[in-house]
């Protein structure tokens, strides 16, 4: 049987976005993985990213690249294990593998570098690599890109430290690569975690944290990054459960998809003011972070950000969010108080769903929509007050708040879904607006009244005659 893939999806980073389909189940005969089919880009150096959205970049397809003109190197990952016609560019342009050779027709010999260790390889030249070793005693070996090396491998000290170094054989170190202290994933449920590094320090100079570097490193309590890193990639530090501190720096524009998931150790989450853009689940099932503080530069808190966040009591933020997405604070069971800013416009699907311990929500003044689900199963809610803003409410928004008494509209009511409200919620219109809903809380409550008068009106006048 065939497997289907999910609908095409982009992604950008350093410049450059990537179109890709992805497959799988993340089963042992179904792993994920995903294939690049086109990349554009303004970069003299284009990283292919080993994973996107959680699935290994395992094929890029006919033709993905061959527009590409302008670029200088191509560096493409270990993940990477098919090649399809002419899907690299044949402009010039050189391209360092970073593992085995792929199935695929390559271009000429002579533009591709590649590992010394690696296997299926025959005239193609090796790329340079360098090391060096710490004063902690630690070491790495990196691959040298052009002018500048990458991190790709290396051994902590005997007390498991690790520094990452500026510069390695007189080569600025300017990221640390895929993989380069993570755990393996073959896309399946068959990961072990690797606890062989206990801290982490990365000195002035680095700039990007690549996707996975530090992936399921159980024994990591301690990272300090620099004030030179820009991009901490996707799943960076995911599932380093042992993570109690890792300060974000001001530097810090981006924090990638899943990067910091299930870090069930870290106390406190501040994201400063100069991160632009949080990708999905950046902090999903960090059960212990109590404190939240999102900076001034995020305008929206992207799908599944801080669910399962079962310790959160205070957050704050500090810029304007417009959209509070899909399970953004699923589950968050320690959330006892919580408010939406006025430049909110949109709460979305399961937004606050199963908060329950959630006993006062302000909607704050702008809000429009609610999804569905937004606030399911928020069993200590008493009393809501909605916005003369709202427009509507999607189906089951409050279903299951069974200590739901009063629902308040500052205005006309909006549209509103089914089994949005619990039955023994009373609604009422604070300012005498009127109901605009054809069906659904108001409609049954006034029909229900129609009846019990049309009831007692028929009985009397049975009983005249």
């Amino acid at each position: 049987m065939s497997e289907c893939s999910t609908a095409y999806s982009e992604y950008s980073a350093e410049g450059t976005t990537f179109g890709y389909i992805t497959y799988g189940s993340g089963s042992d005969t179904s792993p994920y993985r995903c294939t690049l089919v086109s990349v554009t880009s303004s970069s003299d150096t284009v990283f292919i990213p080993a994973t996107l959205e959680g699935y290994n970049v395992t094929e890029i397809a006919d033709g993905a690249m061959f527009q590409i003109s302008g670029t200088s190197r191509i560096v493409i990952p270990s993940t990477v294990t098919a090649v399809g016609d002419s899907a690299l560019p044949t402009g010039g342009a050189e391209i360092y593998f970073m593992g085995d050779r792929p199935s695929g027709n390559l271009p000429s010999a002579d533009t591709i570098s590649r590992p010394a260790d690696a296997s299926g390889w025959t005239a193609e030249k090796t790329f340079t690599t360098v090391s060096t070793t710490s004063e902690d005693g630690s070491s790495v070996i990196c691959a040298v890109i052009g002018d500048e090396a990458m991190v790709i491998d290396g051994t902590p000290s005997s007390n498991g430290s690790l520094t990452i170094p500026a510069k390695a054989g007189g080569f600025p170190v300017k990221s640390i690569g895929p993989y380069a202290f993570g755990a393996d994933d073959k896309g399946d449920n068959n990961k072990t975690h690797r606890t062989d590094v206990t801290s982490v320090t990365v000195e002035y100079g680095v700039e990007i944290v690549r996707e996975r570097a530090f992936f399921y490193q159980s024994a990591l309590e301690k990272v300090i990054l620099p004030d030179s890193v820009t991009d901490i990639m996707d799943e960076v530090f995911r599932s380093d459960t042992a993570l109690v501190e890792c300060e974000i720096p001001g530097s810090v524009t981006r924090i990638g998809f899943e990067t910091f998931r299930e870090c069930s150790s870290l106390k406190e989450i501040t994201i400063p003011d100069s991160v632009t853009e949080l990708c999905e689940g950046s902090f999903r099932l960090c059960r212990s972070a109590t404190d939240l503080t999102v900076g001034a530069g995020i305008t929206r808190i992207p799908i599944h950000c801080f669910e399962y966040g079962d310790s959160l009591t205070s957050v704050t933020f500090r810029g304007t969010i417009t959209d509070i997405e899909g399970c953004a604070f699923y589950m968050c069971k320690g959330l006892e108080e919580f408010t939406i800013p006025d430049s909110v416009r949109t709460v979305g699907d399961a937004a606050f769903a199963e908060c329950t311990s959630l006993s006062l929500i302000d909607l704050g003044d702008g809000l429009e929509t609610i999804g569905k689900k937004a606030f399911y199963d928020c069993g200590n809610l008493k009393e809501v007050t909605f916005p003369e803003s709202l427009r509507s409410i999607g189906d089951d928004a409050f279903w299951g708040c069974r200590s739901l008494e009063k629902a308040i509209f500052e205005g006309d009511m909006p549209e509103i879904g089914t089994k949005t409200f619990p039955s023994q919620t009373a609604i009422v219109l604070k300012n005498g607006g009127k109901d605009s809903l054809p069906i659904g809380p108001i409609a049954i409550i006034a029909a229900m009244a129609l009846l019990a008068a049309f009831t007692i009106w028929h009985m009397r006048r049975k009983s005249h005659r």
